[in-house]
């Protein structure tokens, strides 16, 4: 399923709470939350891309590093050399 604007959305929410965290000094969450969003906006890019985001169920959606898996399958573009 495609879900690249629900993780777009997602990131956006966490890039707001960070920044009302940092307008209100809470410079730790700021730093917690803005990670946070950036990985959401990178997985938005990349399902738009086709990607296919792997949560194993049974984790809370996660890995046990607390990552999702991203394949590309063919869509990889050969590095250059």
């Amino acid at each position: 399923m495609e879900r690249s604007k629900d993780w777009m959305d997602e990131a956006q929410e966490n890039l707001e709470h960070a920044r009302s965290d940092l307008e209100r000094g809470f410079c730790n969450w700021a730093c917690f939350s803005s990670p946070a969003g950036r990985g959401k906006a990178v997985k938005a890019v990349f399902q738009k891309m086709g990607a296919n985001i792997v949560s194993p169920a049974g984790c809370g959606g996660r890995t046990r590093r607390g990552r999702s898996r991203i394949t590309l399958g063919s869509k990889l573009v050969p590095a250059r050399p």
